[in-house]
């Protein structure tokens, strides 16, 4: 599985991504908005690991994609993911190293996978759930016209304290 956009590679991820895949998770502002259990290394793994199987399933409903730059390593990560095939709703993330923040590269990954979402997976609402402290996540949802759907108040308990959850959703008759 390939997506090139303007200027990166969206691909499955390989085995060889690991180190690059821990090392980007490992940043403090990247694991800020996640729990300690989430954040941990093993946790990534497990989760990288769980993207490399996803790549395999067939029907595959899953598709969380490694971000690279051409010639360089891998960035970041970007995805869709079906939750009903039958109501035609996906969910959708993007993850993107704290070196290559603020450079445009999260907008043009998510909407090549928002339209691959749309276009290619033939889904109907597209949702995406962040930590409503994570406000870059929050800003990159509404530019690629996401709408606020709700919060969900004070649902997480981590860190010491708890955190609230912001749902925002783009339906395919939106999408630019």
């Amino acid at each position: 599985m390939i997506i090139q956009t303007e200027r990166l590679i969206l691909r499955d991820f390989k085995q060889t991504d690991l180190p690059a895949y821990k090392a980007l998770c490992s940043h403090p502002d990247f694991q800020q908005f996640y729990s300690e259990e989430d954040a941990a290394p093993e946790k990534v793994a497990q989760l990288f690991n769980m993207f490399v199987v996803w790549a395999t399933e067939q029907p595959r409903t899953k598709y969380q994609l490694a971000m690279e730059i051409p010639s360089e390593e891998l960035i970041g990560s970007c995805g869709v993911r079906i939750t009903s095939v039958d109501e035609k709703q996906g969910t959708f993330g993007c993850e993107l190293g704290r070196a290559h923040w603020g450079k445009g590269y999260a907008l043009e990954a998510s909407r090549a996978v928002i339209n691959f979402g749309f276009a290619d997976l033939n889904l109907h609402r597209i949702y995406a759930e962040t930590n409503s402290e994570n406000l870059p996540a929050i800003a990159l949802a509404k530019k690629l016209g996401m709408r606020v759907e709700g919060e969900l108040r004070e649902n997480r308990w981590f860190r010491g304290r708890w955190w609230s959850t912001t749902t925002l959703s783009i339906l395919e008759q939106e999408r630019s």
